[in-house]
């Protein structure tokens, strides 16, 4: 039962996800924990999140960044080097924001990342 339930409750999570992606508001929000959890534990939360994004694209035959953009490819470079960094926090202002905008940064991103690969517009039909 508890294998079932894991099983709809990921099938839930990528519907939701591909959703996001798709929506042509750009809504799209990557799974982080929450802002009551410690920041320290939330960098490393979307640090993990970097890297799981290239190991997800790796997983699809994507090993290198040359058919991306300049823009798409330099996030995409950002991101393993996000996932394989450590960081420290004082847990000040600061250092908040700075994590607010790396969130940013992995969001709008991932977006860049997922119009190249599978863009939200058809290209103009000729009949």
């Amino acid at each position: 039962v508890l294998k079932s339930e894991a099983g709809g409750l990921l099938r839930s999570i990528h519907a939701s996800t591909l959703e996001q992606l798709h929506n042509p508001e750009m809504n799209f929000e990557p799974l982080l924990l929450d802002d009551d959890a410690d920041l320290e534990r939330r960098v490393a939360v979307a640090c993990q999140w970097a890297g799981g994004l290239i190991y997800g694209l790796a997983q699809q035959g994507v090993n290198s960044f040359g058919r991306f953009s300049a823009d798409t490819s330099d996030f995409l470079t950002d991101c393993k080097d996000i996932a394989a960094g450590e960081y420290e926090m004082e847990g000040g202002d600061e250092d908040e924001n700075i994590y607010q905008d790396l969130v940013e940064y992995l969001r709008v991103g991932t977006l860049m990342v997922q119009e190249e690969m599978q863009p939200t517009k058809a290209p103009p039909q000729i009949h």
